[in-house]
C-alpha cells in the first residue's frame, strides 16, 4: 500500500485555522471561502475523495457535494480520474467539474449525471462554465425555459 502525500498542507490556506471551522454548518461559508483562494484546493479534494473523507469541508466542496461529485464522476463508464477544476456554472445554476479521464479529457455535470470529452484541459474547464452547450438538461435552464438549479439531485 503505498504511502499518502500529506506535504500539500504546509501550503494550504486552512493551516493555521481551527479545524472546527471545517467540520460544522455554521463555519462552512468560512471555510469555503478560504478553499477558494487556496493554492492546493485541488490537492486536498484529490485526498478527500482518495480517502473516503465523509464528514467537513475539503477543497471547497462539503460532504454532500463531495458525494455527488463522484457520483457524477464515476456515471456513464467514464470517471473523472483526476479532478482539476469544479464550479457553479452561472448561467444555469448546474454545478459542473473538469478532469482527467482515461480517454483524455472531460467535464461532468455533476447536477445532472451527463458528461462531455474535451481536447485538452482548457476546453474541459471552460466547458465546466458552460454546460448549456453539452448537458442536454441544462440548454432549456440557459435558454429561460427552465428555473436555474437551486440544488443538486441526490
Amino acid at each position: 500500500m503505498a504511502a499518502i502525500d500529506h506535504s500539500w498542507r504546509e501550503e494550504a490556506e486552512c493551516r493555521d485555522e481551527r479545524v472546527d471551522v471545517f467540520f460544522s454548518s455554521f463555519g462552512e461559508g468560512y471555510a469555503k471561502g478560504l478553499c477558494a483562494a487556496c493554492p492546493v484546493r485541488e490537492a486536498c479534494l484529490s485526498y478527500a475523495l482518495e480517502t473516503g473523507q465523509e464528514d467537513g469541508v475539503w477543497g471547497g466542496l462539503n460532504s454532500l457535494e463531495r458525494r455527488d461529485l463522484f457520483r457524477a464522476a464515476t456515471a456513464g463508464g467514464r470517471p473523472l480520474e483526476t479532478v482539476t477544476y469544479t464550479t457553479r456554472a452561472r448561467s444555469t445554476g448546474a454545478v459542473c467539474s473538469a478532469g482527467r479521464t482515461e480517454e483524455g479529457w472531460g467535464a461532468a455535470c455533476v447536477t445532472h449525471g451527463n458528461h462531455a470529452t474535451a481536447r485538452s484541459r482548457t476546453d474541459a474547464e471552460t466547458a465546466v462554465s458552460r454546460p448549456q452547450e453539452w448537458c442536454p438538461e441544462c440548454a432549456p435552464i440557459a435558454a429561460g425555459l427552465a428555473p436555474k438549479e437551486t440544488s443538486r439531485k441526490g
